[in-house]
């Protein structure tokens, strides 16, 4: 359900997805070598499906500082998105429930 509301959001089509199965996972360790600590924590929140509004209150940072963090991931990962980022996240790891283990 998470899944399909990131895609939602994002406007990425399943045959677009599809297209892209092909390319490399987003890993945990790929998170961790790539990104910043508060970069993964970002992504963990926005693969669980959490609107940038969201991510900024649970973070104590602003949403445009949320804006600026997904441009670097997306910079970073070569993504063009949510739903990407979503799709590419979810091929190598269960969708994670929204409560998660991020505390509030």
């Amino acid at each position: 359900l998470e899944f399909r509301r990131v895609l939602f959001r994002s406007a990425v089509t399943i045959d677009e997805l599809a297209a892209e199965a092909s390319l490399p996972r987003i890993t945990e360790t790929v998170i961790r070598d790539r990104l910043s600590p508060r970069e993964a924590e970002v992504v963990q929140l926005i693969v669980r499906g959490f609107s940038n509004l969201e991510i900024a209150s649970r973070l104590g940072i602003t949403e445009a500082t949320v804006k600026a963090h997904l441009t670097h991931i997306f910079q970073k990962l070569a993504l063009r998105g949510r739903g990407q980022l979503a799709a590419r996240y979810y091929q190598s790891s269960s969708p994670p429930d929204r409560a998660g283990a991020m505390p509030d």
